[in-house]
């Protein structure tokens, strides 16, 4: 289980830089950055400011994963359901929530007040609930694995 979990650690890590890096060359295309177009400073500077806030929820995903890296890290030191794994768990779940509630509320909300052709109350996209959801779950499993904690605790000092 040890071995797992620090491969996993080793792995989430190099996932997590190597989407960071495709996410910003990905937002930096968009915004114009690589072209040879007579864009000035200060469109190009709004066009870097408006893909940031389009990345807002991949970047809330990918805390998500570095706090699950956070989790496998706490394993691989013996303390699979330690203080640092349950917290981290916990914290998996708010940064799927908060990244799901920007995809689905904010950011079209901000298109409709920058008058953008999608203008649309909620971006209804079913993956998003879904990450939504789990999100949910662990936040709950999380939860639940405190209670469990503090409920051994409470053995151990009977007993």
């Amino acid at each position: 289980m040890r071995a797992f979990a620090a491969r996993l650690q080793r792995f989430l890590s190099a996932l997590v830089l190597f989407l960071a890096f495709v996410i910003v060359a990905e937002r930096a295309a968009y915004a114009g950055l690589f072209g040879s177009g007579a864009a000035t400073i200060q469109d190009r500077a709004g066009a870097v400011g408006f893909q940031a806030l389009l990345s807002a929820p991949s970047f809330l995903y990918l805390a998500a994963l570095w706090q699950l890296r956070e989790a496998a890290a706490a394993a691989a030191q013996g303390v699979p359901f330690g203080p640092l794994a349950v917290r981290s768990i916990k914290r998996v779940g708010f940064c799927l929530i908060a990244g799901a509630a920007l995809a689905l509320f904010a950011l079209p909300a901000v298109f409709s007040l920058l008058a953008e052709p999608r203008t649309r109350l909620i971006d209804h996209d079913v993956a998003t609930l879904i990450i939504a959801a789990i999100g949910v779950g662990l936040s709950f499993l999380g939860r639940l694995m405190e209670r469990a904690a503090e409920a051994e605790a409470e053995l151990e000092q009977i007993f």
